[in-house]
């Protein structure tokens, strides 16, 4: 046995609460015995000193047979300049019975943003949803930047560098190719995450996760899902989760940068040989 601890347990996420093989959510606390689990838990992280993790299972993939596509897309996308979850295959037994196959994973929280970017987790911003979640810190730098960018057309390229003062634009612009090539119809009103430091020029960077409902629809135009202006649309994709990447592609810097990593990344990370070569290992 690799380690042992009394340990806090909670069901995670939303679909896979359907199904009898649940992800869990293992807390260390000091009231369990130990503040944290002091033990390498990803063998291709160098940390060994976690407050969090999941045990998650697949059966959130959308009635889909195949038990890889998360972390197949992780495991794709994580040269990317964008923020995602390590992962390592675990067997699962409760009170002695076998419960089935999970992934172990990174927990998307302050804790996660800490320990990947050695920055105090009481110093940064942590939003998601369709911003008005707020996991660390607050949303109202977020707030202001949308406030900004509703009343100055960044068309006008004085008020587009303004906004690159405000987030990781070459970080935004992957994280955004990235989910529009996996096609995840359960995004961007849901499993988007963004955070920031604390700091005079700190700036917004997304989180990659939760590709369960990618990988679905080979012919769905996530162009059009991601320009959508219909105010009658709640989910996946309402008008205030499309209203940064709407208006910063009117910007003819913007869009050229864009189209030009969307090309790169075609032709490097999301080629056909370089795609296999991660699809090998975990089969």
């Amino acid at each position: 046995m690799e380690f042992h601890q009394d340990a806090g347990i909670r069901i995670h996420g939303g679909k896979t609460r359907q199904a009898a093989q649940k992800s869990l959510r293992i807390y260390a606390r000091k009231e369990y015995g130990k503040e944290y689990f002091k033990h390498r838990l990803f063998p291709e992280k160098e940390t060994v000193e976690f407050k969090r993790f999941l045990l998650r299972t697949t059966m959130g993939s959308w009635n889909d047979q195949s038990i890889i596509k998360d972390v197949l897309a992780h495991n794709i996308a994580k040269d990317l300049n964008i923020e995602t979850q390590d992962f390592q295959p675990v067997i699962v037994f409760i009170n002695g019975e076998y419960w089935g196959i999970h992934s172990l994973r990174d927990r998307i929280d302050k804790h996660y943003i800490k320990y990947e970017f050695n920055i105090d987790k009481d110093s940064i911003d942590l939003i998601g949803g369709n911003f008005n979640l707020v996991f660390a810190g607050d949303n109202s730098h977020y707030i202001s930047l949308i406030e900004f960018i509703e009343n100055n057309d960044l068309s006008i390229q004085n008020n587009y560098e303004y906004v690159k003062t405000q987030i990781d634009i070459d970080n935004f612009i992957s994280y955004q190719i990235a989910e529009m090539f996996f096609a995840n119809k359960d995004w961007p009103s849901n499993n988007s995450k963004l955070w920031r430091p604390k700091t005079k020029d700190g700036k917004w960077r997304w989180i990659f996760y939760d590709l369960d409902a990618g990988l679905l629809d080979a012919n769905k135009n996530m162009f059009v899902h991601c320009l959508n202006t219909d105010t009658s649309i709640t989910w996946p994709n309402a008008p205030e989760s499309t209203f940064l990447f709407r208006n910063l592609i009117s910007n003819n810097n913007f869009l050229d940068k864009f189209i030009n990593r969307y090309a790169e990344i075609l032709n490097t990370t999301f080629a056909t040989s370089s795609i296999l070569d991660k699809v090998k290992p975990i089969k």
